[in-house]
Order: C-alpha cells, then structure tokens, then sequence
C-alpha cells in the first residue's frame, strides 16, 4: 500500500495548539496600541501591543531580531501615561537621557578645568617673567605725577605705550643691562642729574660705540631717562634745553621711543623747523635737530637698529604736516631775502595786534627783524610772518624811472662829449 493510500487523521493537540494561535492572533489586531516607535532609526515604525504574548508575523518577528546589537522591545517608549514599563526598562530612551546627562556633567566638568586653568595661566603671567621673552606691547598708564619741590604744582607722567624691552631691539637692549656705565648709572636718581649727565658725556646719537657692539652712552642714559618715566613738563624741558644739541636729541629719541603715537606730533611740531646743528654720528656729516626729527618720524631704520612702527594714518598726517610747513617755510625764506634794512614796511604791533607802518633798522641773529613803527616811535623784534612789504605807489614808481632815465642820459651825453673830443684831436693832428 502506498502512502498515499494511507489515511491521515490530523494529531488533535496540534490542532488545538493552531486554533487557539489563530484566535490570539486576530485578538492581537483587536487591542489598542501604544504609540508608534520609530525602529533603529531607520524611518519604521513598529506598532507595540500593550498586551503581552501576541503572536505575531514574520516581518513583525523580523522586528524583534537583533539590529546593529539592538532589540526592538529594548528602544520602545514609555506607554501613553509617561512612566517606564517593567518590560521595557533600561531602554535606548533611557540611555539616550543617561548619555545626555553624562555629557553635560562632562562639559560642565570641562568648563571648570579651563577656567581653573586660565586663572592659574593669569596668576603664572603675573608673577614669573622670563627675562629673554619680549610681552606684546601694551600701554603703561601714568600715575598722579611729580610734585616741583619749588612751585608744589603737580605734572603727570607721560603714558608710556610700548613693551618691557621700551620697544629697544633685543640685543641693544641687553647689552645695555649688561653695560657697566649703565650700572652706575644706577646712581643718578633724579632729572636734573641725568641731563647734566648727557651734557657730559654725550656726543653723538649712534646707538653702539662705532666699530663695537657696545652701547653708547646716549643709549644707556635714554634707557635710564624710560625707566624713570618723565612727566610730561619734564620731557618739554629735555626738548627745548639750550645747553647742548644733544638734549634735545635724546629728547626726541625719547618720544619716538615710548610716547603714544597720537603725541608725538605735539612734542615733535616744535622741533622741525630747528636749525641748530650737531654730530649724528662721530666722523659724519652734521645734521640740523630738524633734520633729525624728520628722518625719525619717516624711517624706521636708525643706524644699526630698527625703531618701532608708527601707525600708517599718523605718520601720513604727520609728513603731510612737514610738507606743509616746509612750503611755508620756503616762502618766508624768499620774502626775508626781500626785506632790508631801510625798507617801509607794514608791521604786526604784538601789544595791541594792530598793523602799522614801521622801518627795519636791522636783521636779528634768530631770523628776526628790528623795526621801528613811525607813527608812534616804538622798536620791536619782529618774526618774518609778521611783516608785509609795502607795494610801491604809482608815484614812486614814476619817480624812480625818471631818476634811472636822468642817469642813463647823462651816461649817453658824457659819451657823445668824450666822442665829439677825440675828433677834434684827430682833425688838428692832421692838420699839423
């Protein structure tokens, strides 16, 4: 007998076992879901059952499978009340608000630590400086000023804007600290000590000793005038002091140094007309201090070393400045080649600011002139800007060519006379 031929009487238990999956399975469809749970975030969405032991389909079996090491019941939300179910605790929901807790323990952790250590970095930069490292420049601000021990008026320190180093090249300035004339120096604790000294000692602005690499005294003794940090009356006394040329030059070196460049021009303005000469360098050619503050404030390279930058909008304004004044300059050079001595002029009365009429009686040795006012009698030196020539009238003018007309005539006449003798002497000799 075949197998075929053989009856087959299904097994009781297992159609019991099938029966009653299929009543759970369309009872399963028939219950309320829970919200939809997005999968792995893959963009699926798995229904979740509140009841629990529903069988389910091989797609939604394929949801319960292991993805990139992750169950489907392990990322599933919370039910619709809000609270964690007991099958479903420790899920990614749970872990994702651990992680972002620990992460922003962790990033306030890290907050703490840098600004523990920026305060640390502060307290270090404040206490310990190391002698061969130049800071960024920054501005040193005066304090209140210095008392005149005579007059008790009180003078502000002028702002220093530059670094630790005074804005000096590196190498100038350590052998300056390791120069012995500066350590002596050591001992001259007031103003007027240190400009007795240039007036000694100094006699060329050279930063080194020609053909060393040693620092000239000018150097030593301008680091000594930055470390004392003038006033600003102090500074004005430096610049316009008539003992020597070479105050002022260590002056002038001193504002293109360490004075804020918005106030160099105010001590500069005073220094650029001025002719008085002195030795640059030993064995060079003389300059005049006006020629020095030029060269100052238009380059930056001073023999062997290199002066701090001047902002490129101050400087512009500064040689526009120059170039203003030396046209000015100019002209009065050609109007005082006009004037002499004996010459009417008009003439600035500097008691009342009136013009009057006025005389040169001479020329003064700073490039002055003498006058006397003809109306009232008065005699006052005056500046160049403050005289006009007076034109010449019409009649004075007239007069002036009759008088060169009258000359060359009699010039003329003397010569015809002279011709007229020589013919008559040349007719008798050849009568004889």
């Amino acid at each position: 007998m075949t197998r075929d031929a053989i009856p087959w009487t299904p097994d009781p238990g297992l159609v019991q076992q099938q029966q009653q999956q299929q009543q759970a399975y369309q009872g399963w469809y028939q219950q309320p879901y829970a919200p939809h749970v997005p999968y792995g975030g893959t963009g699926h969405f798995v229904p979740v059952p509140q009841g629990r032991g529903a069988p389910m389909s091989f797609s939604q079996q394929a949801h319960q499978m292991p993805h990139y090491g992750q169950q489907v019941p392990a990322q599933t939300a919370a039910a619709s009340s809000g609270k964690v179910r007991p099958e479903f605790a420790g899920s990614v929901l749970e872990r994702r608000a651990a992680e972002k807790a620990r992460k922003a323990a962790s990033a306030e952790q890290a907050k703490k630590e840098a600004e523990a250590a920026a305060s640390a970095a502060a307290a270090a930069a404040a206490t310990v400086v190391t002698p061969a490292a130049i800071p960024a420049p920054s501005i040193v601000h005066g304090d209140d000023g210095v008392q005149d021990p005579v007059t008790g008026e009180i003078s502000p320190r002028i702002k220093q804007v530059c670094n630790d180093a005074y804005n000096l090249n590196p190498v100038l300035r350590e052998n300056i600290l390791a120069s012995d004339y500066f350590k002596a120096l050591a001992e001259f604790t007031t103003f007027e000590e240190l400009v007795d000294e240039i007036y000694n000692k100094v006699t060329y602005a050279n930063p080194f000793i020609p053909n060393t690499r040693s620092p000239s005294s000018c150097f030593c003794l301008l680091y000594r005038l930055f470390q004392m940090r003038l006033t600003y009356k102090q500074l004005a006394d430096l610049l316009e002091h008539p003992d020597s040329p070479m105050i002022p030059v260590v002056g002038i070196l001193y504002v293109r140094y360490v004075v804020d460049p918005k106030e160099m021009w105010g001590f500069f303005k005073n220094k650029i007309n001025d002719n008085t000469e002195f030795d640059a360098s030993p064995g060079g050619k003389k300059k005049t201090i006006g020629q020095f503050t030029r060269e100052v404030i238009e380059d930056i390279h001073y023999y062997d070393t290199i002066l701090p930058r001047i902002p490129v909008a101050i400087q512009r304004d500064m040689q526009e400045t120059i170039m203003k004044l030396e046209f000015r300059e100019k002209s009065l050079k050609e109007k005082r080649s006009k004037i002499k001595v004996g010459m009417k002029v008009k003439a600035l009365f500097y008691e009342d600011e009136e013009e009057y009429e006025a005389e040169i009686l001479s020329e003064t040795k700073d490039g002055g002139f003498l006058l006397v006012f003809t109306e009232y009698g008065n005699q006052q030196v005056t500046n160049v800007e403050d005289i006009e020539v007076i034109a010449r009238s019409a009649e004075t003018r007239e007069k002036e060519d009759k008088s060169r007309d009258r000359s060359r005539d009699g010039r003329r006449g003397r010569s015809r006379s002279h011709s007229r003798g020589r013919d008559r002497d040349r007719d008798r000799d050849r009568d004889r």
